[in-house]
């Protein structure tokens, strides 16, 4: 019984390594390798032989210099500073892919675009903060400019709520209007309330 479940384990195996191999070996055929090294070099992939020894470990014949004949196209056209900005605005990351030749160009563009991005995705975070702050706070207190602390007083209305007196802004009890006054404080030129 145990003879008969381990070899049909090991018939299980060797049928899904052929059909593998059998994917491998469909996939490769229809391969143009002068524009599959093209778009792997214009994708930012290092030079690698692996696709290539799969294809051929598969039983493909495999173009080795149409191959690398393409990447080099492809390598020309990406290693630039105009696709490095855009690598970096996209927030791709470089692996090395470049030749020394060219690498200094597209590292400048790509510097230039990942700063971009970065201070692109700090603007946003802070935009978020201050739109989460602005959530809590209904009744924000437009920006008033003044000299003194007293310039920055405010007025409430205490108003009358499901049997409650409270005022609007400060949200605290009343009775009238002038015990819902919110005080500031003058910082750098403008009004700061808590």
């Amino acid at each position: 019984m145990v003879k008969l479940l381990v070899l049909s384990l090991f018939g299980l195996v060797l049928s899904s390594c052929m059909s593998m191999q059998e994917l491998t070996q469909s996939s490769c055929q229809g391969i143009r390798w002068s524009e599959q090294g093209q778009e792997d070099a214009m994708q930012g992939h290092r030079y690698s032989e692996a696709l290539l020894q799969r294809c051929q470990a598969a039983g493909v014949k495999v173009d080795r210099e149409a191959y690398l004949d393409g990447f080099t196209v492809g390598a020309k056209r990406f290693c630039t500073y105009e696709y490095g900005l855009k690598f970096g605005r996209e927030g791709q990351e470089y692996k090395g892919s470049c030749p020394p030749s060219l690498e200094s160009a597209f590292l400048s563009g790509y510097n230039q675009g990942k700063l971009e991005k970065d201070n692109l995705d700090i603007q946003n975070k802070q935009l978020e903060v201050i739109s989460n702050a602005v959530a809590k706070n209904p009744h924000p207190y437009e920006r008033r400019s003044c000299t003194f602390d007293s310039d920055c007083t405010k007025k409430d209305i205490c108003d009358f709520n499901s049997g409650n007196r409270s005022c609007r802004i400060a949200k605290k009890s009343c009775t009238f209007d002038s015990d819902c006054e919110v005080k500031g404080v003058c910082d750098q030129s403008y009004c700061r309330w808590k």
